[in-house]
């Protein structure tokens, strides 16, 4: 507690995964103020826009307080039970008619961030109720990826730029100025150097500016390029055999696949 009688509480900020580390400013029971927390490993002090602004995302005139229901055209505030009775009474009327498994399930980014428990709690609804079909963005974009690099490589993979023990950075449809802040604050001048940059992207990124290479191929060609890589690696023998020989399947099938 400061002498002003402001709170000053350290928290995380989970508007995405990197949870990045902020003092949040409590006065009255009211959030006034953030800022980052300068020992933080992760962001240092730094905040990006979503995190500068939470106090405008908590206090949004906008932001839903209580159910709505439309009619004729109109929004109209109703109580909960109201909203409950209804959402119920549909869900039966689906399962009764058509099955369950015509129900399905769009979440959010909900699997490594902030909404991780309501995703698990609405799971097990699913799982009760009797569908599978339970959707997410990360289906098809970031938790695909986390698995796919936890099969390679045992666990998520991090960028090792302040070790020095990259050498090679390529950075694939990929816009951290955008997208990863916490990423791209660390691509100062200092870690950047003596690394080759490599930047495929159709698009003319701020990282783009400091690459050695930036390769711009026509949107949807992405697997071309990645199969006509993978032809390179294994026609050249750059991979590593013993490896393969040993831990993996399917390797002739996928030789003779990239080869066109």
């Amino acid at each position: 507690m400061e002498a002003s009688g402001k709170e000053k509480i350290k928290t995380v900020c989970q508007g995405c995964l990197y949870s990045c580390g902020i003092e949040a400013y409590v006065e009255g029971g009211k959030l006034i103020k953030v800022k980052g927390i300068p020992e933080n490993p992760v962001n240092k002090g730094k905040l990006c826009p979503k995190g500068a602004n939470i106090i405008n995302w908590v206090y949004s005139p906008e932001r839903l307080r209580f159910p709505l229901k439309r009619e004729n055209g109109e929004w109209k505030r109703i109580s909960w039970d109201e909203a409950l009775d209804t959402i119920a009474l549909k869900l039966k009327k689906i399962k009764e008619e058509h099955g369950a498994k015509a129900l399905a399930c769009l979440f959010g980014m909900v699997f490594f961030v902030q909404g991780r428990i309501t995703k698990e709690l609405m799971q097990r609804f699913y799982d009760v109720y009797g569908t599978p079909n339970i959707l997410s963005v990360d289906s098809m974009c970031y938790r695909v990826r986390c698995a796919a690099q936890a099969m390679t490589f045992g666990g998520r993979a991090v960028p090792d730029l302040e070790i020095g023990n990259t050498n090679c950075l390529v950075f694939w449809g990929h816009n951290p100025h955008a997208s990863q802040p916490p990423l791209a604050w660390r691509l100062t001048r200092k870690n950047l150097e003596n690394k080759k940059i490599i930047v495929i992207d159709p698009r003319k990124t701020p990282i783009a500016e400091k690459a050695d290479i930036h390769m711009k191929p026509r949107p949807g060609t992405d697997c071309a390029l990645a199969l006509g890589m993978m032809n390179t690696i294994i026609s050249k023998d750059l991979y590593d055999r013993e490896f393969v020989e040993n831990w993996t399947f399917g390797f002739d099938k996928l030789k003779e696949h990239v080869k066109d």
